[in-house]
């Protein structure tokens, strides 16, 4: 048995290559899961309690940022974390819609 000349990769993580939104239906549900956490965070604030929703808002806006400052060489490493993000997001929209 012959090692493999090159180590294997995970170029792109959706249709698309390196482009992260790569279907219609990322972008709503991405922008669903922030408004609905910026919505329970007022909820939370207006009854006197720690919103924390707000910290899925915070951690996005990072990621962004992240991104936004990561240098150019590697678009594999800004794939992951902004597809755990999109993931994350769409997930908490749609549980806050159905609940």
């Amino acid at each position: 048995m012959t090692p493999p000349t090159r180590p294997p990769r995970i170029h792109h993580c959706t249709s698309e290559p390196f482009r992260f939104f790569g279907r219609d239906a990322e972008l709503p549900l991405l922008v669903l899961g922030l408004l609905m956490a910026v919505r329970r965070g007022r909820k939370e604030l207006r009854a006197r309690r720690p919103p924390l929703s707000w910290l899925l808002v915070l951690y996005a806006l990072a990621e962004l940022v992240g991104v936004a400052l990561h240098p150019r060489g590697s678009p594999e490493a800004v794939v992951l974390p902004l597809a755990s993000l999109a993931l994350l997001l769409a997930v908490y929209g749609i549980a806050e819609v159905l609940y």
